[in-house]
């Protein structure tokens, strides 16, 4: 079938999703209780993969978001552990403020972290 035809429906075309185990909220819009999640689920009863979006406080309706498989999310971690210094065994790595591999764009890592850890639990999402 070409890119861009008219695809047959399904007789049942209604999307499910199962939410398996739920990661982390990261924060909580103050205005309407939306939450910013990571969760591993499963979309139409498929296997398991990480998915980052929004929810609305029942969980019945979500944003646009991002599903990873499991090589994506293991690979996005390595990347991220990379990117913050953080050791395979979890711990932080002493990094030099000079160190454009772990430095963000007009500020430093920590100030940035620290920032985003503040907004956390005042309960806003960036």
């Amino acid at each position: 079938m070409a890119y861009g035809s008219e695809r047959p429906r399904r007789e049942n075309s209604k999307v499910t999703c199962d939410v398996l185990e739920n990661l982390v909220v990261f924060g909580q819009r103050k205005d309407s209780g939306w939450t910013k999640e990571a969760n591993i689920v499963c979309w139409n009863g498929g296997s398991p993969k990480l998915d980052i979006r929004e929810w609305d406080p029942d969980h019945e309706r979500m944003s646009k978001g991002v599903t990873l498989y499991e090589a994506e999310a293991e690979k996005l971690a390595r990347i991220l552990c990379k990117r913050y210094g953080i050791s395979e065994g979890g711990s932080k790595e002493k990094r030099s403020a000079d160190d454009e591999d772990f430095a963000f764009a007009g500020g430093d890592g920590d100030a940035a972290e620290n920032a985003m850890t503040e907004e956390a639990e005042e309960g806003g999402t960036s």
